[in-house]
């Protein structure tokens, strides 16, 4: 038996006259294989010691969702963030228009709620403003998560009677949370983007890894004893992935 190891492999579907490539992730924790098309490219996340045949006949039996999923993907606009102003920037859920202004006395980030601008103003010694104006929207989402979050997870752990160790924060691309065997839970601040309830859905997600370090059934039905809304936070965010995260420069 031949068994995956991570990286890019092809295919031969039935939907398509060429062999179709597709990436292999594989996950000590998982227990189950899933599927995903990013960026119209085929990502298969599969357990450790995962047969190479199981993964093939599991991405024949999706094979014309596959073809659904790649040619959705390519009809959507792709959004690219330049740091500049009129772009959209999400807050608490809200889209707000992102205005820059340069040659300012200091350098701050002021939201308006009435206008919906969140406004960055750069200093005139700022060489570089798109890099400067990343710099202080993460410093902003980072403020507003230490500000916020700490009293939305001291809630969560109320209802779901699990209690973390610590509280830290890290900007990641795709991740939106972590827990870890210390019990320490870790949230990304871009999380600030998304509505409050959706924050509390990240949250109670990584409180139920305190009790079920892997996602086994045991760990979904402690989850959706708390909350049921997964699917629908996990499609916000992915839906709005885009005008969230802060590429670098």
């Amino acid at each position: 038996m031949q068994v995956a190891t991570p990286g890019a492999f092809f295919i031969q579907l039935d939907v398509y006259t060429e062999p179709t490539q597709y990436l292999v992730k594989v996950h000590a924790r998982r227990t189950r294989l899933s599927l995903e098309i990013k960026h119209q490219q085929i990502l298969v996340k599969v357990p450790s010691n995962c047969p190479t045949d199981l993964i093939e006949s599991f991405l024949r039996k999706q094979q014309h969702w596959i073809k659904r999923a790649i040619s959705k993907s390519s009809s959507v606009t792709q959004f690219h963030r330049n740091y500049q102003s009129g772009e959209p920037i999400w807050f608490k859920g809200e889209a707000f228009t992102l205005d820059i202004h340069t040659q300012c006395h200091g350098s701050a980030v002021i939201v308006n709620e009435q206008d919906k601008t969140i406004s960055v103003f750069l200093s005139a010694k700022v060489k570089h403003t798109a890099r400067q104006t990343r710099k202080l929207l993460r410093a902003f989402y980072l403020e507003q998560a230490q500000l916020i979050i700490p009293d939305l997870l001291s809630a969560c752990e109320q209802k779901v009677g699990l209690h973390s160790s610590s509280l830290d924060f890290k900007f990641y691309q795709w991740r939106w949370g972590c827990c870890y065997q210390s019990g320490k839970v870790m949230f990304n601040p871009l999380l600030m983007a998304a509505p409050i309830e959706k924050i509390e859905c990240v949250i109670i997600h990584e409180l139920c890894h305190l009790k079920h370090m892997d996602h086994s059934r045991s760990f979904w039905a402690l989850n959706r004893r708390f909350c049921d809304q997964c699917h629908k936070t996990k499609q916000w965010l992915k839906a709005h992935h885009q005008e969230v995260y802060l590429p670098p420069v």
